[in-house]
Protein backbone atom coordinates (compact mmCIF):
# COMPACT_ATOMS: atom_id res chain seq x y z
CA UNK A 1 0.00 0.00 0.00
CA UNK A 2 1.02 3.60 -0.50
CA UNK A 3 1.21 4.60 3.14
CA UNK A 4 3.88 6.87 4.56
CA UNK A 5 5.83 6.09 7.71
CA UNK A 6 3.67 8.54 9.69
CA UNK A 7 0.51 6.81 8.37
CA UNK A 8 1.79 3.46 9.62
CA UNK A 9 2.79 4.95 12.96
CA UNK A 10 -0.67 6.53 13.31
CA UNK A 11 -2.29 3.17 12.61
CA UNK A 12 -0.02 1.60 15.24
CA UNK A 13 -0.94 4.32 17.78
CA UNK A 14 -4.65 3.75 17.15
CA UNK A 15 -4.17 0.00 17.51
CA UNK A 16 -2.23 0.51 20.73
CA UNK A 17 -4.96 2.75 22.21
CA UNK A 18 -7.84 0.53 20.96
CA UNK A 19 -10.53 -0.04 23.59
CA UNK A 20 -12.48 -3.30 23.55
CA UNK A 21 -15.44 -1.71 25.38
CA UNK A 22 -16.15 0.67 22.49
CA UNK A 23 -14.35 -1.35 19.78
CA UNK A 24 -12.60 1.87 18.77
CA UNK A 25 -9.90 4.39 19.59
CA UNK A 26 -11.37 7.55 21.13
CA UNK A 27 -8.17 9.50 21.76
CA UNK A 28 -7.75 13.06 20.53
CA UNK A 29 -5.72 13.71 17.40
CA UNK A 30 -3.36 15.90 19.46
CA UNK A 31 -2.69 13.03 21.86
CA UNK A 32 -2.06 10.56 19.02
CA UNK A 33 0.29 13.04 17.32
CA UNK A 34 2.34 13.43 20.52
CA UNK A 35 2.39 9.67 20.92
CA UNK A 36 4.12 9.18 17.55
CA UNK A 37 6.15 12.40 17.58
CA UNK A 38 4.61 14.34 14.67
CA UNK A 39 2.75 17.62 14.42
CA UNK A 40 -1.02 17.69 14.71
CA UNK A 41 -1.22 18.76 11.06
CA UNK A 42 0.83 15.73 9.95
CA UNK A 43 -1.31 13.49 12.15
CA UNK A 44 -4.47 14.87 10.55
CA UNK A 45 -3.10 14.20 7.08
CA UNK A 46 -2.16 10.65 8.09
CA UNK A 47 -5.65 10.05 9.46
CA UNK A 48 -7.16 11.37 6.22
CA UNK A 49 -4.98 9.03 4.12
CA UNK A 50 -6.03 6.07 6.32
CA UNK A 51 -9.70 7.04 5.85
CA UNK A 52 -9.23 7.41 2.08
CA UNK A 53 -7.59 3.97 1.96
CA UNK A 54 -10.61 2.57 3.89
CA UNK A 55 -8.39 1.31 6.70
CA UNK A 56 -10.16 3.32 9.41
CA UNK A 57 -13.56 4.98 9.75
CA UNK A 58 -14.37 8.11 11.72
CA UNK A 59 -17.70 7.93 13.54
CA UNK A 60 -19.30 10.73 15.53
CA UNK A 61 -20.61 9.72 18.94
CA UNK A 62 -24.00 10.86 20.10
CA UNK A 63 -27.69 10.44 19.60
CA UNK A 64 -27.38 10.79 15.83
CA UNK A 65 -24.31 8.69 15.08
CA UNK A 66 -22.84 9.39 11.70
CA UNK A 67 -19.76 8.46 9.76
CA UNK A 68 -17.43 11.21 8.64
CA UNK A 69 -15.17 11.22 5.61
CA UNK A 70 -12.81 13.82 7.09
CA UNK A 71 -11.91 15.77 10.18
CA UNK A 72 -12.88 19.43 10.02
CA UNK A 73 -10.50 22.08 11.34
CA UNK A 74 -11.52 23.66 14.64
CA UNK A 75 -14.71 21.64 14.93
CA UNK A 76 -14.88 19.52 18.05
CA UNK A 77 -17.00 16.40 18.27
CA UNK A 78 -16.63 13.18 20.22
CA UNK A 79 -15.20 10.77 17.69
CA UNK A 80 -14.35 7.11 17.43
CA UNK A 81 -11.69 5.78 15.10
CA UNK A 82 -12.81 2.33 13.99
CA UNK A 83 -10.27 -0.10 12.56
CA UNK A 84 -12.07 -1.63 9.59
CA UNK A 85 -12.61 -5.37 10.00
CA UNK A 86 -11.00 -5.68 13.44
CA UNK A 87 -14.22 -6.27 15.39
CA UNK A 88 -15.14 -9.04 12.94
CA UNK A 89 -11.75 -10.67 13.44
CA UNK A 90 -12.00 -10.41 17.23
CA UNK A 91 -15.49 -11.94 17.11
CA UNK A 92 -14.23 -14.92 15.09
CA UNK A 93 -11.65 -15.93 17.74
Amino acid sequence: MDLTASDKMMLWAMSERFRVESMSCTDAVGYLSKMIGVSRKTAGKSIQRLVDADIIWIVEEGENRRARRRLEARKYFRKHFLLVGLSHELGEG
